[in-house]
């Protein structure tokens, strides 16, 4: 029984990370068309692209282990991940290199990676709580002695 609700999480976390794969894919691969082809991009789809391709790896990689009904350690990991790689596409599509007409839009420009790195580090209730990872099954180990050696005889 316990067993089904893992899998069933894990199939959930996966599928949750193949959407978010092809989304981030899908929308860096759009910022970088309209950067290079129009010189306009949107800010909100630079930064979002990079951070759901690497949720995204992180969903398809732990499966169960980054639940979808809250937050745990793993998924701020990839999260601030994701952060610093959306801040890295803004950097290298100049988004900091360009004119501003005033200062005060030049400190809103610094206050934007700030958000993006600190919002990683909120607590749980912001994220819905803890999130909750069935319990592995016992023999569910991949250690190939854990339950002895099936495929030889002799071996427990």
């Amino acid at each position: 029984m316990e067993a089904d609700r893992r899998k069933e999480a894990d199939a959930k976390s996966r599928g949750a990370g193949l959407l978010a794969l092809i989304a981030g894919i899908v929308a860096i691969g759009l910022t970088w068309r309209w950067a290079v082809n129009d010189g306009t991009y949107d800010v909100k789809v630079a930064v979002i692209g990079p951070l759901a391709l690497l949720v995204g790896v992180g969903f398809l990689v732990h499966g169960a282990e980054i639940p979808l009904d809250g937050i745990r350690p793993l998924t701020r990991v990839y999260g601030l991940a994701g952060s610093l790689a959306g801040i890295l596409n803004l950097y290298l599509l100049g988004y900091f290199a360009r004119p501003l007409r005033s200062e005060r839009a030049r400190l809103l420009d610094l206050v934007l990676p700030i958000v993006m790195i600190a919002v990683w580090f909120l607590p749980d209730r912001f994220y819905g709580g803890t999130g909750h990872v069935p319990e592995r099954p016992a023999d569910a180990s991949i250690d190939p002695h854990a339950g002895g050696d099936r495929t030889r005889p002799g071996t427990s």
